[in-house]
């Protein structure tokens, strides 16, 4: 199992349009989160899944989601594409 497939699995299992989470309760869900995760919007962007190398990108594409993040608050928001 990949480190970010947990949280593939868990937005594949939701029937939300919109699913907001902390950073910890991600952070929980796939064993912790790097320190760019906090410090970096990059490490959240919605990257060409085709040619994305990142992992935490791909993840949440494959379930169906974008993201859009408040580091501030630490909270991601993904949002349902199809």
């Amino acid at each position: 199992m990949a480190k970010y497939d947990p949280l593939a699995d868990y937005l594949a299992r939701s029937d939300k349009v919109r699913v907001s989470l902390t950073f910890d309760q991600i952070g929980e869900l796939v064993g912790g989160l790097p320190p760019t995760a906090y410090e970096k919007n990059e490490w959240w962007a919605n990257e060409d899944v085709r040619t994305t190398r990142h992992a935490q990108c791909k993840s949440w594409q494959r379930a169906g989601y974008k993201v859009s993040v408040d580091r501030c608050a630490r909270i991601a928001t993904f949002a349902r594409t199809a």
